[in-house]
């Protein structure tokens, strides 16, 4: 006997463990922007300095060139910023979503153990994660 999939498409299957698991990628995500933000922060100030080394002096249009490309490369690193983390946490729901979808696969597998008498098989989804337990328990199972 098998244990029927559920057709339905819900992506939080564990809220706890789903959501922390996005938080880390998207934390990750933001730490790593930071670290581009600063050689960005690091560059421009670079090209002050050069520019202040040459004896140009502070309203010269090469510091106004370099305000406005810093205005626009910040606003571009902003949409990048929440465009990328849009994805990740995409990303990261489709992700924990084949690991949680396993832990929920078993529980749910062990707690039908105790009301039949014969073990159902135990089946993961095509794309889900430890596709080598249900094998495993199976056969453990047939032993006994």
């Amino acid at each position: 006997m098998n244990l029927p999939f559920n057709r339905r498409k819900n992506y939080l299957i564990n809220p706890e463990f789903q959501l922390k698991f996005i938080l880390y990628f998207v934390l990750l995500n933001l730490c790593v922007c930071f670290i581009f933000y600063c050689s960005l922060y690091v560059f421009f100030i670079k090209l002050n300095s050069f520019g202040l080394d040459l004896g140009l002096a502070k309203d010269h249009a090469y510091f106004l060139l370099i305000q406005s490309q810093k205005k626009m490369m910040v606003m571009i690193f902003l949409v990048l910023i929440l465009t990328i983390s849009v994805f990740t946490i995409i990303f990261g729901l489709f992700l924990s979503h084949r690991i949680a979808g396993p832990i929920h696969r078993l529980k749910l597998y062990f707690s039908t153990l105790d009301i039949e008498k014969t073990p159902p098989i135990l089946q993961f989804r095509k794309n889900d994660f430890f596709s080598e337990l249900p094998q495993i328990i199976n056969e453990s199972l047939r032993k006994k």
